[in-house]
């Protein structure tokens, strides 16, 4: 096997692109297995595992079918001790192993970066901030398209502007337009602007501040809205309001070192209509409490993906604890 073709990936940048690279990896490495094989992938967090016990399972065959996929997340807090013994298994592949490395940055500076792109293939969907980034506009042309309708020119502009550069956001967005547009053919602005402007409103302030503001009653009644306009996805609520309180946090640390809020709002890419919004939550609320909340909903996130925690309850039970 040359070495381009070893089965060994790094992908990193936006959370939403990664997310559907790695789908397409799994499903692609799997397609040529045999009918019998089950798809096994095992996935470990590169700030929580042992290391050994990740290259015994790398250079094991699996005891059931004839591939198996690791992914190790967060690759980013990847201690050196680690990142050294990954490079040892980096030397001698094999192939009936896929080793996923995801997370949002890696230093091309280093010798494991240099061996992972030598053997393997290197996926970067890093994005730049809002003012620089590109315009999603033909994407929402084509998504709207493969669900059977079409776009006003102003409106898919309307769309873009509110998404920022959440891809998530933006699907999310999308089916509920075209849910609310029931039999229109061509989603005109006024279609955009009425069907979400409480999707967006609430996503991406009600939640957030009603857990900085302790009010658990707001907090689990905008949350339960969320989960009838997000079809029930827990997951993809969480998601959000985590990305959320990031940028909230990160505009606090900005504010505090004098930048000003139109630089704040480029580097963070919050659109230009709800920034002020956007700056009055920052100044409300301490760094401490949305330190508090993120730490909550990075535990919330580890044990859904370990399968330990409901989404639902767990988010619930996180709403009752952070608003105490």
């Amino acid at each position: 096997m040359t070495k381009s073709k070893w089965p060994i990936y790094l992908v990193t940048g936006d959370s939403y692109e990664r997310e559907q690279e790695i789908q397409r990896i799994i499903s692609s490495y799997f397609s040529s297995a045999s009918s019998e094989d089950q798809p096994v992938v095992t996935r470990y967090f590169s700030d929580e595992f042992d290391i050994r016990e990740v290259l015994t399972k790398l250079q094991t065959f699996p005891l059931f079918g004839s591939k198996q996929a690791i992914l190790i997340k967060r690759i980013e807090r990847l201690k050196k001790e680690a990142k050294e013994s990954l490079l040892s298994y980096l030397e001698r592949p094999n192939d009936f192993t896929l080793l996923i490395l995801e997370g949002e940055k890696c230093d091309k500076r280093e010798s494991f970066f240099q061996a992972i792109q030598d053997k393997g293939t290197v996926q970067d969907f890093s994005r730049p901030g809002w003012a620089q980034r590109p315009s999603f506009v033909s994407l929402i042309k084509n998504k709207v398209r493969s669900a059977g309708k079409e776009i006003e020119p102003q409106a898919a502009k309307l769309l873009d502007e509110r998404c920022g550069d959440n891809l998530f956001v933006l699907d999310d967005a999308i089916e509920k337009i075209i849910l609310y547009a029931a039999d229109k053919k061509v989603l005109s602005v006024d279609v955009v602007q009425v069907a979400t402007e409480e999707f967006f409103l609430s996503q991406q302030y009600d939640l957030t501040d009603s857990l900085l503001d302790k009010n658990p009653a707001v907090a689990l009644r905008v949350f339960h809205n969320l989960l009838q306009t997000r079809a029930s996805n827990a997951v993809s609520v969480v998601g959000i309001i985590n990305w959320q309180l990031k940028r909230i946090w990160r505009a606090k640390r900005l504010t505090e070192q004098g930048i000003d809020a139109q630089s704040i709002g480029k580097q963070l890419s919050i659109p230009p209509r709800y920034l002020k919004t956007f700056l009055k939550s920052v100044g409300r609320f301490s760094p401490d409490a949305i330190e508090q909340a993120l730490e909550k909903l990075y535990e919330l996130d580890v044990n859904i993906k370990r399968g330990i925690a409901d989404p639902v309850r767990g988010m619930e039970t996180l709403i009752v604890e952070v608003t105490k």
